[in-house]
């Protein structure tokens, strides 16, 4: 018993952000009894789940030392490009392969603006911050191109059932291919020698060259994979909704970032656990919900995320001068 009551209390310990998420769960029980209805539950899930695909892309490039401004606008962008697929396809393409394509051509469209990012940061030496949001401008243009900003319902019945569909009683579909892929980013970065470039990019940049790690690489695979997760957020967002929107996910790169700060990744790179990342997706989503609960404007949310970008990086800092 006291070995297990240990290894709960190191587990604890090394994961505070837990007890944020049960003071959150208590406090939003105790406000209002529909903050645990069945309805709002689901919500969350769903919510979290797609917030959460955002944030494994962010929390890889940041452990290489970077930033990704983009990664909202993408998915809002992949909610346009589904449902323009699924309108001008829609007599030509049976259910399933209609589908495929429009997904495709989302997860397509994410990949080759995260390749773009990638390029510009290794192959350019653009900063980051100004390469991501150089996309995530281009990704706002194309939306608004594309649908001429007017929302658009998608009326495949097949690619809407995935989003409100159940498994296991009652868990969103959309949270366990979430967690499916979520598994798959931490056995690449835990379990191979890809995660282990990525941690010494991050960690140390010249010693990682003279290691042999071929720098560019990793950083090129890191945005590409950063741009291709927020696609399939998009898609999971319009199977949800049933909509292709231009703002249906704009504003949660920083949601997405400070998720990735609040769970313990150093914005100096090359230290960090997704999983942390994850549950801080799981907590801004909660309070999102909780601010509305208790009449608060959840508007006020956005000032609560830029509180914790600003405290992060002054902590940081902090704890960088005094290890110097």
């Amino acid at each position: 018993m006291k070995k297990r009551r240990s290894h709960v209390y190191k587990f604890l310990n090394r994961h505070k952000l837990i007890y944020v998420f049960i003071v959150i769960s208590i406090y939003g029980n105790y406000s209002s009894r529909a903050f645990f209805s069945n309805y709002n539950l689901l919500s969350i899930m769903r919510m979290s789940g797609i917030t959460g695909l955002l944030v494994l892309g962010e929390a890889m490039v940041i452990l290489t030392k970077g930033i990704d401004l983009s990664v909202g606008w993408i998915a809002s962008l992949s909610t346009v490009i589904v449902a323009a697929v699924s309108i001008n396809f829609n007599e030509t393409l049976s259910p399933i392969p209609l589908i495929i394509v429009a997904c495709f051509c989302a997860m397509g469209m994410g990949a080759f603006l995260g390749f773009i990012n990638g390029i510009s940061v290794t192959i350019l030496k653009v900063n980051p911050l100004i390469t991501t949001l150089a996309s995530m401008w281009i990704a706002q243009g194309l939306a608004m191109i594309i649908l001429r900003g007017i929302p658009t319902k998608i009326e495949v019945k097949e690619f809407i059932n995935i989003g409100r569909a159940k498994v296991f009683g009652n868990i969103p579909l959309i949270l366990i291919i979430f967690f499916i892929i979520a598994l798959i980013i931490y056995f690449l970065l835990k379990k191979t020698r890809f995660g282990r470039f990525v941690y010494a990019v991050g960690g140390n940049e010249y010693a990682a060259y003279l290691s042999g790690i071929n720098i560019k690489t990793i950083k090129l695979i890191v945005y590409t994979l950063s741009g291709l997760l927020a696609s399939i957020g998009g898609i999971m967002m319009a199977a949800w909704t049933r909509t292709g929107e231009v703002h249906a996910l704009a504003g949660y790169e920083l949601t997405a970032i400070a998720a990735v700060v609040m769970g313990g990744i150093s914005l100096n790179g090359g230290e960090g656990n997704i999983w942390d990342a994850i549950l801080g997706a799981f907590i801004l989503v909660m309070l999102r919900k909780l601010l509305i609960f208790t009449g608060i404007s959840p508007w006020l949310l956005g000032s609560f995320t830029g509180s914790i970008i600003l405290l992060s990086v002054y902590f940081i800092q902090e704890r960088i001068k005094t290890t110097r």
